[in-house]
This record gives structure tokens, C-alpha cells and sequence, in this order.
């Protein structure tokens, strides 16, 4: 059974031992799709194409030398997590001549490893495996499902039972100036960028994540990922875009992949035809056949319950199921998607 229906390059089997159990019931799109009340305007394409043939390279092309070349040539992304990304990540999009296998084209061919959905035989349900090595730095899938009106997203969050799954997204850019230095092209003018920063603590503002799973939501590791917003767009500093993004009844693969306090997979927001963003997920170290694929929307300060007078929000914090030597005990927790 292809849990993609064949949407994918690469089936995605569901492991044998599983089919007998009850399989998630969901429907598959390989990448992000609008929602109810999205401007479906938002995903046509946006951005202008480059007339370079075959492939792109640094030196010519235009779309490349905007911020300079995100993936090296064994398609390898060059700004990681370990690093930390000082420049928006921009692929080549529907409106330019080159040919998919350009080298500035890596999300957007979807997967290219071989991965297995099965159960976890833990409290984390099912789970998403390398059934091949993946690289570091190499692009593993996306985590993709409906885009959501704010409205929409509390609609759905406050919907949900204790025992039910959540998988909302969501998504905060904080706008900066950024200096063109930050693109390889020669300076020009000072040129808004995004600064997506990855923490726990809701207060911040900052991105909110509810993957797999629990009621969990944020990753907590101080990595900063700047996006650029696109020039026909008109923001403010210190503007915040926020994106809505759900699985749930809409979605990929990455819709299986459990959190982690030690992940071998990093986040990174990708940008391809128009303004809304691609969440791809890249691997953060060597992953080899048969293991588990996790991202950490925790964190190395181990969030504990806070004290809360919304004593419903509080009890539908959760503990922690990864294993982790140094497992942080609890899944953050955002409580925005519950504000009136």
C-alpha cells in the first residue's frame, strides 16, 4: 500500500505488519493547497523566471543571484541548521526555462528516498522511516497539508478532543531590514527580509509548531532562518506573516514524523512559485536505513507546565514519548490557537 497513491516519485509503503490495523485515513497532495477562506490568489505563480537553459549557474542566473546559491552541487543545502541561515531560500519556479533537474530545483521534485510509514509499538502511534541512507543536508520531504485562515485554525484547534491528533502548523515571520549584502549580487538598496526564529515559549511570538501526534506545538532550538518576502509585497519591519498549515485531513508524508529532543531532521522554509512557503525538511545528520525520522519542536530548556488559569489548555499538555537520553520531559504547548 503507497500511502501517496502514487503522488509521490517514490512509493511511501505502509509496512506490511500494519495493514491489518486501521490505517490513517487521509487524503494526499504532495505539496500545500488553500484551505477554506484562503485567498487562492496566494498560490499562483509570483515571481518572475530565468531564461538560463538546461540548468541554472551562480554566475548567470538571475533567480540565483538574488541571495546567492542555497544547495550545492550534490544538492546538498549549503545555510543549515548547524550553521544557521543568514539568506532566504529561493528555488527556481514555473516561469523560468530550465529543466527540474537544475540544480536550484531540489524541493520542488518532491521525495527521493525510499521511506516506510509504520507503527512505532510505542505511544507515538505511527512513525516515518529511512528504509535507505539520506544524507546530510539532503532534502527528505516537505510537511505540507491545508493553508488556513487564522479563524479556520482556532476553528479546527478548538474543535479537537483530549485524544484526537493535531497537526496545525503554524508559522510566524518576523520582518527585519536586512542589508543586500546578504545576496552575492552587487548592493543595491536595503531589502526586507523575514527572520523566522525557532522557539517554545508562546509569549515570544515566534514560530508555533503542532506536529504528529499529541497536542504539542514549537520547536525551542534558537535557530534563526531568514525568508525573503517578495518585493511586490508591500511590509513593514517588524510586520509578523503568519501561515497556517494542516495535515490532517489534507496532507503528505510528513504528517508522520514524531518529535524528537535528538532529531536527525531540521526545518527550513523554502520558497518556489509564490509567497507561500514550503516547510522542507532536511536531514541534519547521516540517517541510515531503518530509522526513525524526528524534528525537534522542543528544545534543550525542557519545558515543564506552566501555571495557567485555563485549566482546559493546561490539561492537554503531554509527556514526551522519544526515547531521548535527554528526552526534555514535556511537548511545548501553544496556546494562541485557543485565544477568543
Amino acid at each position: 500500500m503507497d500511502v501517496s497513491g502514487g503522488c509521490e516519485n517514490i512509493p511511501i509503503y505502509l509496512d506490511k505488519r500494519d495493514r491489518k490495523e486501521r490505517s490513517p485515513v487521509f487524503q494526499y497532495t504532495k505539496c500545500n493547497i488553500p484551505g477554506p477562506g484562503t485567498d487562492t490568489e496566494d498560490f499562483l505563480s509570483q515571481f518572475q523566471g530565468c531564461d538560463c537553459r538546461s540548468v541554472c549557474l551562480p554566475d548567470t542566473c538571475p533567480c540565483i543571484q538574488r541571495f546567492g546559491p542555497s544547495y550545492n552541487n550534490e544538492g546538498q543545502l549549503i545555510c543549515t541548521a548547524i550553521s544557521l541561515c543568514d539568506k532566504p531560500v529561493y528555488e527556481c519556479n514555473r516561469e523560468c526555462k530550465c529543466s527540474i533537474q537544475c540544480s536550484n530545483r531540489i524541493v520542488q521534485r518532491g521525495v527521493q528516498f525510499k521511506l516506510q510509514v509504520r507503527n512505532t509499538d510505542s505511544d507515538k502511534g505511527f512513525g516515518l522511516y529511512a528504509l535507505e541512507t539520506i544524507p546530510k543536508d539532503h532534502f527528505v520531504c516537505e510537511y505540507a497539508g491545508e493553508v488556513l485562515t487564522q479563524e479556520e485554525a482556532k476553528r479546527r484547534t478548538k474543535a479537537l478532543k483530549h485524544t484526537d491528533m493535531n497537526y496545525i502548523f503554524v508559522l510566524r515571520e518576523h520582518i527585519h531590514l536586512a542589508q543586500a549584502e546578504l545576496s552575492n549580487a552587487p548592493p543595491k538598496d536595503d531589502k526586507h527580509v523575514a527572520s523566522t526564529e525557532y522557539r517554545h515559549e508562546p509569549a515570544n511570538g515566534n514560530i508555533h509548531v503542532a506536529l504528529n501526534k499529541d497536542m504539542h506545538v514549537t520547536p525551542n532550538e534558537n535557530i534563526h532562518v531568514h525568508l525573503a518576502v517578495n518585493e511586490d509585497i508591500q511590509l513593514a519591519p517588524n510586520e509578523v506573516l503568519t501561515t497556517y498549515i494542516d495535515p490532517t485531513k489534507i496532507g503528505n508524508v510528513g504528517r508522520f514524523i514524531n518529535h524528537s529532543c535528538g532529531p536527525n531532521l531540521y526545518i527550513v522554509p523554502v520558497r518556489v512559485d509564490n509567497s507561500v512557503p514550503k516547510l522542507a525538511l532536511f536531514a541534519s545528520r547521516d540517517i541510515f536505513a531503518g530509522e526513525e525520522l524526528s524534528f525537534n519542536y522542543s528544545g534543550s530548556s525542557g519545558p515543564k507546565p506552566k501555571s495557567t488559569e485555563n485549566d482546559c489548555v493546561l490539561s492537554l499538555r503531554k509527556l514526551c514519548h522519544c526515547g531521548y537520553a535527554d528526552c526534555q520531559g514535556f511537548l511545548p504547548f501553544d496556546e494562541s490557537l485557543f485565544d477568543a
